[in-house]
């Protein structure tokens, strides 16, 4: 299976003969200030925008034709689905947890989320989705909403037992669409998490996929050059833009 699927939402395709070795990088904005009694300040930014850097060796070019065409901005806004990174936490992390008062989620203390908190991530067709939620509602009352694009809006209602549990619920998309969750009414939910794969009843920081990217020229070191297109050696760095979240 491909690590990574590329392409408008909708359209996407995957990128297949990529090197093992990509590189994932966050960059997250910063500021400090040291006031003159020695007290330290830090502002982080609440996102940390990515750059992935994607190898390919000997191919032709009909391989990076799709990244080639979105470099050259004649495929426009185009999203990257990172495999791994989805079997973890789909969500953007400022929308897994909350300011309120701590939940245990899977050993950590988390903040809940805000009641009517929304999160709406595009999904394959095909694919195993997981939906889940920390909280200590009662057995029955409704964790949270969710629905497959625009179809019937479902209750995740918490399982039986006391004390902090985790809901969940899987899904199978007929087609590429959008997978929206709502946090329900009642206090106290957190750990928010949308992942490809069955329950697992764990829980993992937010890595917001699939995201917007752009895609910077390839580098190409021609290798061979005889019938037909010849082959190359490629270098892509694909950067996230956009806000998280926001489809």
């Amino acid at each position: 299976m491909t690590a990574f699927l590329f392409g408008p939402l909708g359209y996407m395709q995957p990128l297949g003969e990529v090197r093992p070795g990509v590189t994932r990088a966050p960059s997250r904005a910063r500021g400090e200030l040291v006031t003159v009694g020695g007290v330290r300040y830090v502002q982080k930014a609440r996102h940390a925008p990515r750059q992935w850097d994607i190898e390919y060796a000997w191919i032709t070019p009909d391989v990076v034709r799709i990244l080639a065409a979105a470099a050259q901005g004649i495929l426009a806004d185009c999203w990257l689905y990172d495999v791994a990174a989805a079997r973890a936490n789909m969500l953007p992390a400022y929308l897994t947890a909350g300011p309120g008062s701590p939940v245990l989620v899977a050993g950590l203390p988390l903040g809940a989320l805000a009641v009517g908190t929304v999160a709406t991530v595009p999904v394959l067709a095909g694919r195993t989705y997981t939906v889940s939620a920390w909280s200590a509602h009662a057995s029955g009352q409704a964790a949270f909403t969710y629905k497959l694009g625009a179809g019937a809006t479902v209750n995740a209602t918490a399982p039986a037992g006391s004390g902090v549990r985790v809901s969940s619920v899987s899904v199978i998309p007929p087609a590429d669409q959008t997978l929206t969750v709502t946090v329900s009414a009642g206090a106290g939910v957190s750990g928010l998490r949308v992942h490809e794969g069955a329950p697992d009843g764990d829980w993992f920081p937010g890595h917001g996929t699939p995201c917007r990217v752009d895609v910077i020229d390839p580098q190409a070191v021609l290798q061979l050059v005889e019938d037909g297109h010849g082959v190359a050696d490629y270098t892509i760095s694909l950067q996230e833009v956009g806000i998280p979240g926001v489809i």
